[in-house]
C-alpha cells in the first residue's frame, strides 16, 4: 500500500501527497504500529514534539532497527514541518545518516 505517514500530535496535513493515501499518527508508538501494520511508507512527515516526552525520534531510533532488520534498500523520502529548529536538525541528522547507510548496502 502507497502511503504517506504524516507524524504529529496536533496538526492535520494541508495537502494531499501526491495521490498517496495520508496516515497520520499522533505519538512515536501510533507511527511504529503504523509502519508495523502497513510496511514501509513512501513518504513520511516529522513533527518533532509529540506531547509530553515524546518525540519523533523514538520512532526514528525504531525506524533505524527496523531497516536493518527488514534489510529495506530504498532511501527514506521525508520532509520536517517541526517548530522546533534543533528537533528539526536532529531529525534531519538522523535520517540523512539512515538513508547513506541504506545507499552503501545498495
Amino acid at each position: 500500500m502507497k502511503y504517506t505517514l504524516f507524524i504529529d500530535d496536533e496538526r492535520i496535513p494541508s495537502q494531499s501527497e501526491q495521490g498517496n493515501i495520508i496516515i497520520i499518527a499522533r505519538s512515536s508508538y501510533a507511527a511504529i504500529q503504523v509502519v508495523q501494520t502497513l510496511g514501509m511508507p513512501s513518504k513520511i512527515c516529522f513533527d518533532h514534539d509529540l506531547g509530553g516526552e515524546d518525540t519523533s525520534i523514538v520512532f526514528i531510533n525504531w525506524l533505524n532497527d527496523y531497516v536493518i532488520d527488514t534489510d529495506h534498500r530504498q532511501t527514506i523520502v521525508y520532509d520536517v514541518h517541526s517548530q522546533n529548529p534543533i528537533g528539526e536538525k536532529n531529525i534531519r541528522s538522523k535520517i540523512d545518516q539512515l538513508n547513506r547507510y541504506i545507499t552503501s548496502i545498495e
